[in-house]
């Protein structure tokens, strides 16, 4: 679907492209991704909506009734399952492969990520270790102190991390739209991504602020909404009436699912464009620099 996917750009140019690509071709991305958008917009919408209804008027640690922890169950299974549809439509959608190989590969890098997580619980988890556990340790200002140390060494733990998987970028767009099998693809693709990693960070980086702030815009009718049930139910914790009208429950659903959709639809959408660009710029400047030191004759 993408034509010029292989070509030299900057971190600016890729956005640019991306966000080119998805306005020009807008009516063929909501044909292709709206069952998967609306899917994963009505799961999160219940999960918001049962979330909400499974506080306590007194704001205690009741646990909320068997049916509704049910509910929020299946609204989870759901948008797990929306989103792995989402991706690998978008996929699909891209690289006009057939949809069960991409699924297969799109569970292939899940798993991956899942390994990665699992290998990187003990490196957070083994500083706790070192915290003191006798009484003298437990007093107030060492434990205090202990605390601080675990949480900036974690902090500086998880910008290394962080640091690190920026060139799995390469690695799961080369696997997703190349037939390259998966171990040359964290090879090779994480050694480009390392060789492009300043690129690959700043288009990070120009993400991160973009997806924040268009966040926050399309969430603000959500976080008017949410704070006003939560100040509902603390009122009625002392005692006062709600003030909340009966179809309150629906109008959060509603609010939920649109703000879903449109985020889904704009920001997740847009992103995957975003890295396939920046994918397809890394590997054509490889292509070249293969390509120029082949041809550098022999001294």
């Amino acid at each position: 679907m993408i034509n010029d996917l292989y070509k030299s750009r900057s971190a600016a140019s890729c956005i640019a492209a991306a966000t080119n690509f998805f306005t020009s071709h807008f009516k063929e991305i909501l044909r292709k991704l709206w069952a998967p958008v609306l899917t994963t917009a009505a799961a999160m919408g219940t999960l918001h909506t049962a979330a909400i209804s499974s506080i306590s008027p007194t704001l205690d640690l009741s646990v909320p009734p068997i049916s509704l922890l049910l509910v929020m169950a299946a609204a989870d299974i759901l948008l797990m399952a929306g989103v792995f549809w989402l991706r690998v439509a978008t996929a699909t959608m891209v690289n006009n492969l057939p949809m069960r190989r991409n699924a297969k590969r799109e569970f292939t890098m899940l798993l991956c990520m899942i390994a990665i997580i699992v290998i990187a619980i003990p490196f957070f988890a083994a500083p706790i270790l070192f915290m003191g556990k006798s009484a003298e340790d437990i007093a107030a200002p060492t434990m205090v102190a202990n605390v601080l140390g675990y949480m900036a060494l974690v902090a500086v733990m998880a910008i290394l991390l962080m640091m690190a998987l920026i060139p799995c970028i390469v690695v799961y767009m080369k696997y997703m739209l190349t037939d390259t099998p998966l171990g040359t693809a964290i090879k090779s693709g994480y050694r480009e991504g390392v060789h492009h990693w300043g690129k690959l960070f700043l288009v990070v980086l120009l993400l991160f602020i973009i997806r924040y702030a268009v966040s926050m815009l399309f969430s603000l009718p959500l976080c008017v909404l949410t704070f006003a049930q939560v100040m509902a139910l603390e009122g009625e914790a002392y005692g006062d009436p709600t003030g909340l009208p009966s179809y309150m429950a629906c109008m959060s659903f509603l609010v939920t699912f649109a703000v879903a959709a449109v985020s889904l639809m704009f920001l997740h959408t847009w992103t995957w464009f975003v890295a396939a660009y920046t994918y397809g710029a890394v590997s054509c400047e490889e292509q070249e620099r293969k390509t120029l030191d082949n041809n550098q004759p022999e001294i």
